[in-house]
């Protein structure tokens, strides 16, 4: 990154332990300046990468992020020894092992982990238990296999319904978004508004 680290940067790198703040447009180096920030605070001794948390909102920005952490301690370490800073080289070198220690990953990725690890602290207002020890994520292909058959459950009712004459206006969304010879128009028609609506913030 050409220029990089600006004056402003190198003060948010610096920045003296607390809670801060980082506003800034994609591609401007917020990535680059969080790694700088957390060599800069290894190497004062404020924190150890086997008690940080740090979280993204892609896999993809979580990898990169490991990714550049990983190279920053390396490039870190290499100036230290030529430097003749046996101290600050073992420290990173220490924090290179420690990386694989560290939580950078998904906000998703850690809220599972935390309900894997502390199932038993998943409580609702009177103290019950909400989820079981041994839950389960469902896979992409499981969750389409089961939005299925539910799809094919309602419709099996809604054709019950409007054989017995109770549902005329089945009848019309049929005729409306289904052919003579299947219903596969519809099916995939409740399967787009759910995923819009599903995407939806609120």
């Amino acid at each position: 990154m050409s220029g990089f680290p600006s004056a402003a940067q190198q003060a948010i790198i610096e920045e003296s332990k607390g809670n801060i703040l980082v506003s800034a447009a994609a591609g401007s180096g917020k990535t680059a300046v969080m790694t700088g920030r957390i060599i800069d605070r290894i190497v004062k001794g404020e924190m150890s990468l086997q008690h940080a948390l740090i979280l993204t909102f892609t896999n993809a920005a979580s990898e990169s992020m490991e990714r550049k952490i990983r190279q920053a301690l390396k490039e870190a370490s290499k100036e230290a020894r030529l430097n003749g800073e046996e101290d600050k080289r073992v420290i990173l070198d220490r924090e290179n092992l420690n990386l694989q220690r560290a939580h950078i990953q998904t906000i998703h990725a850690f809220c599972l982990w935390l309900i894997q690890n502390f199932p038993y602290e998943v409580l609702d207002e009177d103290g019950n238990h909400l989820i079981d020890a041994d839950f389960q994520i469902m896979d992409e292909q499981t969750t389409k296999e089961l939005f299925a058959l539910a799809i094919s459950e309602i419709l099996d009712e809604e054709y019950k319904l409007a054989k017995a004459g109770e549902n005329p206006l089945f009848l019309k969304l049929l005729d409306n978004y289904s052919s003579s010879r299947s219903d596969r128009q519809l099916r995939g028609l409740m399967t787009s508004v759910h995923t819009y609506l599903r995407s939806l913030p609120n």
